[in-house]
């Protein structure tokens, strides 16, 4: 996958959590397997990062039907995991 929209350097772990996000389980997990070795308390708090980028994206702008996410619920699904793994 390449998506150039918002091409830059930085975390890999970051571009694993936009690639799976939206997924069904099945799906997510075996890219994330695929990828190899993910510290999976990275991987949220890369999910909390872009929930959180994504909640202030432009406000005019509306994604695709097919892309619609609620990431207020996931950012405080992924912190309340962080929460539980970080204690």
């Amino acid at each position: 996958f390449v998506d150039w929209e918002t091409a830059g350097a930085g975390p890999a772990v970051v571009d694993l959590a936009a690639l799976t996000s939206g997924l069904p389980e099945h799906h997510a997990g075996a890219a994330i397997a695929a990828y190899g070795a993910v510290d999976p308390v990275a991987l949220d708090c890369a999910r909390l990062h872009l929930s959180l980028r994504w909640l202030g994206w432009a406000a005019g702008w509306q994604p695709p039907p097919e892309h619609v996410r609620d990431w207020r619920r996931e950012a405080f699904a992924v912190a309340g995991r962080l929460e539980e793994s970080l204690g």
